[in-house]
């Protein structure tokens, strides 16, 4: 017997041993499919969480501005204000804005905008602990906080979110402990 013959023997008796059949290519790149979706759906996912963690921690770093300001009597048109705050407002869910304050502890005439800082893209605020708006003024030298112009109020929270997903509670205390849940 030669060695062609005895290669066509082996290969008849193991069947063809050449490529790969068309079911088992339409089963792999089934599978490849299937763990390509799964693998970019969380990672969609968890870009989402990482985007939320992001503006969470840029929203305690922006009423933190507000705090260092008061502590060193930061000049605002030459002069050193009377406090310095940060405003939200609800209406305008995706921004919130670090002010020099008259001395009245709330947001508005005879104030000095300084910033408007932007939450991250699909971020928003969807929920003030005081309502539709919410004021946090530092007055130096302490400094002292004020919440909304009330001395009764002692703490403060601020929830955002990214589209309907889940939230970060921002709060601030009367003792100007800033922290994100």
């Amino acid at each position: 017997m030669d060695k062609d013959s005895l290669k066509n023997d082996k290969e008849a008796a193991l069947g063809r041993s050449e490529g790969f059949t068309l079911t088992e290519l339409l089963v792999v790149i089934s599978i490849i499919a299937v763990v390509s979706t799964v693998v970019f759906a969380n990672y969609r996912q968890g870009e989402k969480q990482f985007s939320l963690q992001r503006s969470s921690f840029g929203l305690v770093q922006g009423i933190r501005s507000a705090q260092n300001m008061a502590m060193g009597a930061h000049l605002v048109g030459g002069v050193v204000p009377e406090g310095y705050g940060v405003y939200f407002n609800l209406a305008v869910p995706s921004q919130y804005v670090l002010f020099a304050d008259n001395g009245d502890g709330l947001y508005g005439t005879g104030d000095t905008d300084i910033d408007t800082l932007q939450l991250e893209t699909g971020i928003t605020i969807t929920n003030l602990s005081t309502g539709g708006t919410l004021i946090v003024v530092f007055f130096p030298p302490d400094p002292s906080v004020l919440i909304s112009g009330n001395e009764g109020i002692t703490s403060a929270s601020i929830t955002i979110n990214y589209d309907g997903g889940p939230a970060k509670i921002v709060s601030v205390n009367k003792v100007g402990l800033i922290e994100a849940q």
